[in-house]
């Protein structure tokens, strides 16, 4: 790919007392199609399903992340890093997998980053998927916003109801709305950027979502048949991707 990303990962909760920022990484992608030796597993290439993967690359560490904590300015060094990009079967989106090594906890007050391999997902989508998934989107929204408007109405019309019965019936058409907003299914599509600000070009006729996870495996590095699902990993934080140039 050639990329160089330069990456913020945010780690720990929304407690400003359990949450600590890393600024400043900056990785290169190595190329695709290079015989790369990786030193870090991949859930993809080293998963029960290597086929979905486009192949483990190296990613070279270029300038090592810092925060500041009570001791001053402090280094977090991840190493020995690889990449890959992973695309389900019958998906418009796949993701774009980062793999590194951390060999010293990285602490702000009672947060922790614990050293050890440590994994950033960005999803990704083509151009042409990109569009189709935020045109449904766009339309499931309307959709939303029109039945929330229509439960907004009914409950008003609760309130200024004359009697019991009024009350229950633009009650019961309230929950009817509340099931229509329900129903259009715009909370599954909740991770689909709605904007070009929320996404950033990555490769050719690719766009990455700016907003990723940055997690570890909940089974201590094993990549198994659930290796892809979210009840298989134990979720750390947030990673933004700043920037991207071309190496």
């Amino acid at each position: 790919m050639g990329k160089v990303l330069d990456i913020r990962l945010t780690v720990g909760g929304r407690d400003s007392d359990q949450l600590f920022v890393a600024d400043g990484f900056q990785f290169e992608l190595g190329e695709e199609g290079s015989d790369d030796v990786v030193a870090v597993p991949l859930p993809g290439a080293n998963g029960p399903n290597p086929h979905l993967s486009r192949g483990a690359h190296a990613v070279e560490t270029t300038k090592d992340g810092t925060f500041i904590s009570l001791e001053g300015m402090q280094t977090v060094e991840l190493r020995d890093g690889a990449w890959e990009m992973v695309w389900r079967r019958n998906s418009v989106a796949g993701m774009l997998v980062c793999g590194f090594n951390l060999g010293e906890d990285a602490r702000r007050n009672s947060c922790v980053l614990e050293k050890g391999a440590i994994y950033i997902t960005f999803p990704v989508y083509t151009e042409e998927g990109l569009a189709t998934v935020q045109a449904n989107k766009a339309k499931k929204q309307a959709a939303y916003d029109m039945h929330k408007k229509e439960r907004d109405v009914q409950l008003d019309l609760v309130r200024d109801a004359p009697n019991p019965l009024m009350k229950a019936l633009h009650y019961r058409n309230a929950c009817q709305s509340v099931e229509s907003m329900y129903d259009t299914g715009l909370r599954r599509l909740a991770e689909v950027p709605s904007t070009e600000a929320d996404v950033i070009k990555i490769g050719v006729g690719l766009r990455a979502v700016k907003t990723g996870t940055l997690w570890t495996t909940a089974k201590g590095g094993a990549f198994d048949s659930s290796a892809l699902a979210k009840n298989d990993r134990k979720l750390l934080g947030t990673a933004t991707i700043v920037h991207v140039d071309d190496a």
